[in-house]
C-alpha cells in the first residue's frame, strides 16, 4: 500500500498439516523483515493482523505429503 499506511490480513479459517505446513507473515518487505506470526495446524478462531509498515511479505511452505482445507485470508 501506499508510504504511511498499513495492511490488516484477516485469516477467516486455516487448517492445514501442523508443522509441515506454514504461512510466514513478516512485517516488510522480504523474508528478511521481523516475523509477525507463522501460521500451522488448526485455527478456528477468527484472528487478524496488522504490519507495522505499508508492505507484508508472505511465504507458504509445505510438503505436499497431506492434504487439508486450507485457508480462507482477506
Amino acid at each position: 500500500v501506499e508510504p504511511n499506511y498499513n495492511i490488516t490480513i484477516f485469516v477467516d479459517t486455516f487448517q492445514s498439516e501442523k508443522q509441515f505446513d506454514a504461512l510466514e507473515v513478516f512485517d516488510g518487505s522480504s523474508g528478511q523483515s521481523p516475523l509477525l506470526v507463522v501460521l500451522s495446524g488448526n485455527h478456528t478462531e477468527q484472528s487478524n493482523f496488522t504490519s507495522r509498515s505499508n508492505q507484508l511479505y508472505l511465504r507458504w511452505s509445505t510438503d505436499h505429503a497431506t492434504s487439508k482445507k486450507g485457508f480462507k485470508i482477506r
